[in-house]
């Protein structure tokens, strides 16, 4: 669609393709987030493609969706949109103030730009404001040190130090920190995944792209005080 196409459509989900050439479709995502009228949905890049680079503004958008188009991924998409509405990432869609206490200090850590801005999206549509983002498994550590959060969402695979080691470095330090919950979260789905994801030190396991509802359900459960049971010896 042209600029004047785009300014005198009213209402509907805009779907919009990051990689047009000359930067046309994320040109049109920036002029339609800002105007705040319409929700985005921008197709992107698989989540093991290039990253942005450093300095990178990450694609704007309400909802991302990896390509090629999986259909039933593009329509949960569009289903957790329609339940949330226009503007969801901007509120928490019903029921969620039983998800966890919004005052819930999160760690989200992902070296990709356009995975942490989709996961800041659902926490914000879930209620949760108090989010700090890491880029590798060091930076992590590091803030935890700084302010130890109330959970970790922690990607596998991260260059520098990756998520596995990165636990298992929490796990081994002295007082309250080694107790945090840590969700690992991986865009690889093979058997034993989990396994090993449990044997590092993590408390839990969610698979890229990450849905509202498998979240939801994971920081009700660990987002629970007595969840807490790892404490320093």
């Amino acid at each position: 669609a042209g600029s004047g196409e785009l300014q005198e459509a009213e209402e509907g989900l805009f779907v919009v393709d990051a990689d047009l050439p000359g930067g046309e479709g994320l040109e049109a995502a920036r002029r339609l987030v800002r105007a705040g009228r319409h929700p985005v949905l921008v197709l992107t890049s698989p989540a093991g493609g290039r990253s942005p680079r450093s300095g990178e503004e990450p694609p704007p958008g309400d909802l991302f969706v990896n390509k090629p188009v999986h259909l039933p991924r593009f329509l949960r998409a569009l289903t957790e949109w329609r339940e949330g509405g226009p503007g969801a990432d901007r509120r928490a869609p019903a029921g969620a103030a039983s998800a966890a206490p919004s005052s819930a200090h999160i760690l989200l850590v992902d070296d990709n730009a356009v995975n942490r801005r989709l996961a800041r999206k659902i926490l914000e549509r879930l209620g949760f404001s108090r989010i700090r983002e890491a880029r590798d498994g060091s930076e992590a550590l590091e803030a935890i040190r700084e302010e130890a959060p109330d959970l970790v969402l922690m990607d596998c695979q991260m260059p520098v130090l990756d998520g596995y080691e990165a636990t298992r470095r929490l796990r081994a330090r002295p007082g309250p920190e080694a107790g945090i919950p840590v969700i690992a979260v991986t865009a690889h789905a093979l058997l034993g995944d989990r396994e090993k994801a449990l044997e590092a030190g993590m408390d839990d396991y969610l698979t890229k792209p990450i849905e509202a509802r498998a979240l939801r359900a994971c920081l009700e459960k660990w987002l629970d005080p007595s969840r807490r049971r790892r404490q320093a010896g």
